[in-house]
């Protein structure tokens, strides 16, 4: 039988490993899901937002950005606001509504991805789901919250919530280079661009610090260590895969684990 609640999918990995645009791919695939972004819950850069946009319940708790290396930090687990975080998902798990949900089904970042592709995936899911009643859990769709720090010691409050979880990687020079293609980035107060050395400074030692025990010997460009990922429930992606493979290769992780959760088995 399925959990009572909404079925959680999380994916994560490193910045610019690809975690969005693959979000959105599912969501457009999997039938009502519901898109959370890790990146929407970052805290205020500074003292005077909070009061202007916290409510009320949460200005006590409020805690401004840290540093690292002489610029906001952006990739650690102090940046981000856990507890709205985990009352966003506790809420949509419980079919409750909330804020800090985007639009079912959300296209934005598609379109990197062949249209043909969401749609052959997307026409198997359908039937997949019908000859299997219930196993998008009792609120008939996926929960899907993608961000850079899922599966962290840090946030283990925020992995233990995750039903379902996916892992994606790049490479340090792969991470740079698709950093440096950005114009930037939206932020609570406005816009943020990467300073100088900012990914080999601040980016990419809190990604090793944060996940180098996922990895054989801790070296997160090689192995992943089999017996902690297993232990964890951690379906982690191929380096070299592209995207089209990528995205079919996550379909079948979510499905092959949703059907373990519907036959009783767990993931």
């Amino acid at each position: 039988m399925p959990p009572p609640l909404g079925i959680t999918l999380g994916i994560s990995g490193v910045s610019s490993s690809g975690k969005t645009s693959l979000a959105h791919r599912l969501a457009l695939i999997f039938p009502h899901t519901l898109l959370l972004h890790q990146d929407d819950f970052y805290r205020p850069e500074s003292e005077s937002l909070f009061s202007l946009s916290l409510p009320p319940t949460l200005v006590a708790n409020a805690r401004r950005l840290p540093w690292r290396a002489g610029a906001r930090d952006y990739d650690c687990a102090a940046s981000i606001d856990l507890p709205r975080l985990q009352a966003a998902l506790t809420a949509l798990r419980a079919r409750a509504p909330s804020e800090d949900v985007a639009p079912e089904g959300a296209a934005a970042g598609a379109e990197l991805v062949s249209e043909q592709l969401v749609r052959r995936l997307a026409g198997e899911v359908a039937v997949w789901v019908r000859e299997r009643p219930g196993v998008l859990g009792a609120r008939g769709g996926l929960v899907l919250l993608e961000g850079f720090l899922l599966y962290a010691e840090s946030v283990r409050s925020v992995r233990e919530m995750l039903d379902v979880r996916l892992f994606l990687r790049a490479g340090l020079d792969e991470v740079r280079e698709r950093r440096a293609r950005r114009s930037g980035y939206p932020t609570i107060e406005g816009f943020w661009q990467d300073p100088e050395g900012y990914v080999d400074d601040v980016v990419w030692p809190n990604y090793v610090e944060g996940h180098a025990f996922l990895f054989v010997g801790g070296d997160v460009a090689g192995e992943g260590e089999e017996r902690v990922l297993n232990g964890l429930r951690i379906r982690m992606a191929e380096m070299e895969g592209g995207v089209d493979e990528t995205l079919v290769w996550a379909v079948e992780e979510v499905k092959r684990a949703l059907e373990h959760i519907w036959e009783g088995e767990g993931v």
